[in-house]
């Protein structure tokens, strides 16, 4: 079987498609799958320093970049063209994101060439989703390209169910199939509880840590997360907030100059992008793992935080919030009074934390394992190359 993927851009700055994209074709090509990846040289502002429209292996994946004429939409003939030549060489094409340029002419060429295509839609259909950012611009294009697209699919690639009822949401009548991102849960039992802290932060040795872990921007809810901190350390002196990723400088002083608005600067602490045995050590030190985004398809991070034993503190918008509420394995709120009430009740609970990390980690194990994952891709593309040809 060979497969491609597009995606418009695996540059790490877009946070967790990056990620999940790379642990998808690396568990597949672990399967005996040839993988290929068609991209942009996108980084940002910036651009990766990459070989251009040559082939570039990473763990068996077989990558091609093409250069990005513009930062928006992401435009890139170079990138089209070769779709047009060469989509026809492939099994099936796996779509990643909408609203981006290299969506269409993957779709466009894929089926000009009998190639059967699917899209993952990254989110990007629900309300959040549809009114961040060109509001007005992207009903049109949704009206006139993307439905239209989804609808000729051979099948759509949701990450929870939260996704796919979005999708029934806004018109899409295909059913498509909900596969979760798989994560990797190494054993951190050889990493020693406190180094991170003894290393990076001794200054909050001994006190509970709350974690963000993940891109820094506002549609990740820092709007509810300071306020609920700020309330909780006005009754808890001993806890302490390390927020770990990246993000635009000017919006990451933005939020400094709110941690001092709200005098918490001091128990604040913004560690820059986390990875490797850094993160593992920092997994490892911290008590609760929150996100309270505004949209959320899944939550990798959230999953990986799990896999390390973490209770996690989530809004209702993050898309697999609920089986983490019916297995116990954390609690969901929507507010800042409510998320600070959660807050202050798990920082004062260690007994409750452990249970719920126990029970977290079982929930990653079952139904967020990458050998999971991995069949049921197979058995999606299986499919659709059977429907195709029937």
């Amino acid at each position: 079987m060979k497969i491609l993927h597009v995606i418009p851009s695996i540059s790490r700055v877009h946070g967790g498609p990056s990620v999940a994209l790379e642990t998808m074709t690396r568990a597949l090509a672990g399967a005996g799958v040839e993988v290929h990846v068609a991209t942009t040289d996108d980084d940002g502002a910036t651009a990766l320093q990459v070989p251009l429209d040559t082939p570039v292996t990473r763990e068996n994946v077989t990558y091609r970049f093409f250069r990005r004429q513009t930062r928006f939409y992401k435009f890139s003939f170079p990138l089209a063209r070769w779709l047009a030549r060469n989509a026809k060489q492939y099994d099936v094409v796996h779509i990643h994101a909408l609203f981006s340029f290299a969506t269409l002419p993957a779709a466009v060429y894929a089926a000009r060439e009998h190639v059967p295509y699917i899209v993952r839609p990254l989110g990007t259909l629900n309300r959040v989703g549809l009114e961040h950012y060109h509001r007005l611009l992207k009903r049109v294009s949704f009206s006139l390209i993307e439905k239209r697209m989804l609808e000729r699919a051979a099948g759509l690639h949701f990450t929870s169910e939260l996704e796919r009822a979005q999708a029934c949401r806004v018109g899409i009548k295909q059913p498509g199939v909900v596969i979760p991102i798989g994560v990797a849960l190494e054993n951190d039992t050889h990493v020693v509880r406190g180094t991170w802290l003894e290393n990076d932060a001794p200054q909050f040795l001994g006190r509970t840590i709350f974690l963000f872990l993940g891109r820094v921007d506002p549609i990740k809810g820092f709007d509810v997360l300071l306020p609920a901190f700020a309330k909780l350390r006005a009754q808890d002196a001993s806890a302490a907030l390390v927020i770990a990723g990246e993000g635009p400088a000017e919006y990451v002083n933005t939020l400094r100059t709110e941690c001092a608005r709200l005098e918490i600067e001091n128990a604040v602490l913004f560690a820059g992008y986390t990875q490797g045995d850094a993160k593992r050590a920092l997994l490892r030190d911290a008590d609760v793992f929150v996100l309270p985004s505004r949209s959320e398809n899944q939550g990798v991070a959230v999953v990986e935080a799990m896999g390390a034993g973490l209770p996690v503190l989530v809004t209702p918008e993050v898309g697999i919030a609920r089986d983490i509420v019916r297995c116990g394995a954390g609690q969901m709120a929507s507010t800042s009074d409510s998320f600070a009430h959660a807050m202050l009740e798990l920082a004062g609970d260690k007994a409750r934390r452990v249970e719920m990390g126990a029970r977290g980690k079982k929930l990653a194990a079952e139904k967020f394992s990458v050998e999971g994952m991995t069949k049921a891709l197979l058995e999606m593309y299986a499919t659709v190359l059977r429907e195709a040809r029937a």
